[in-house]
């Protein structure tokens, strides 16, 4: 066996070890009645999922199709006070291991008025969960989205263009589960339709 090869076996089975003493068992994280289908909502409130949307760039832009194409990151940060993850609090962030992540609620988010979406996976999906310093959940994950937009051309050739990314959560209604941009307060307020 080469050099290399020895190299990259060490290091995915040092990377295997860490993850596994970090997280321990399944049960250490979940607690027995974990049911990943319910909201995590505190004290009879609302979950809260913030959203970060950072657009990489803007492909194209088809005035007679009325759409336009953009490759974007979407950030989702939540807590789930239900999971045992009080020992990352204070910590570094730390990759959630894939093999828990089916066993997670995961928030699936929707956009209304994309006409077709894809996650990027050119050699793995481009998508990963970690928990953060202070015990909150994040998800970050890449899309390639073509999105539908009513364009105006009554002053055509000095028009300007208004389009709007519509998100929702495709499980859960407003009263378990509220969007917010991150880093905002909650104050129950915030609409994000146009």
């Amino acid at each position: 066996m080469k050099t290399i090869e020895k190299m990259w076996i060490i290091i995915i089975l040092n990377l295997t070890i860490k993850t596994c003493c970090v997280f321990g068992r399944t049960s250490d994280v979940f607690p027995p009645d974990y049911n990943k289908h319910k909201s995590p909502g505190y004290k009879g409130h609302p979950a809260i999922l913030y959203l970060e949307l950072s657009i990489l760039d803007i492909d194209r832009i088809d005035e007679g199709r009325m759409e336009f194409c953009l490759q974007t990151y979407v950030y989702e940060r939540w807590n789930d006070w239900r999971l045992n993850l009080s020992s990352y609090v204070g910590r570094n962030a730390v990759a959630f291991p894939q093999t828990l992540v089916h066993d997670l609620l995961v928030p699936v988010l929707v956009f209304d008025n994309a006409k077709s979406g894809v996650l990027f996976d050119l050699s793995v999906p481009n998508s990963y969960v970690r928990v953060d310093d202070d015990g909150s959940l994040a998800l970050a994950s890449r899309y390639n989205l073509v999105i539908s937009c009513q364009m105006n051309f009554v002053y055509y050739p000095m028009d300007t263009q208004l389009c709007f990314i519509k998100m929702a959560l495709l499980s859960n209604p407003d009263y378990k589960v509220t969007l917010h941009w991150g880093g905002q307060k909650a104050t129950g307020e915030e609409d994000f339709r146009p």
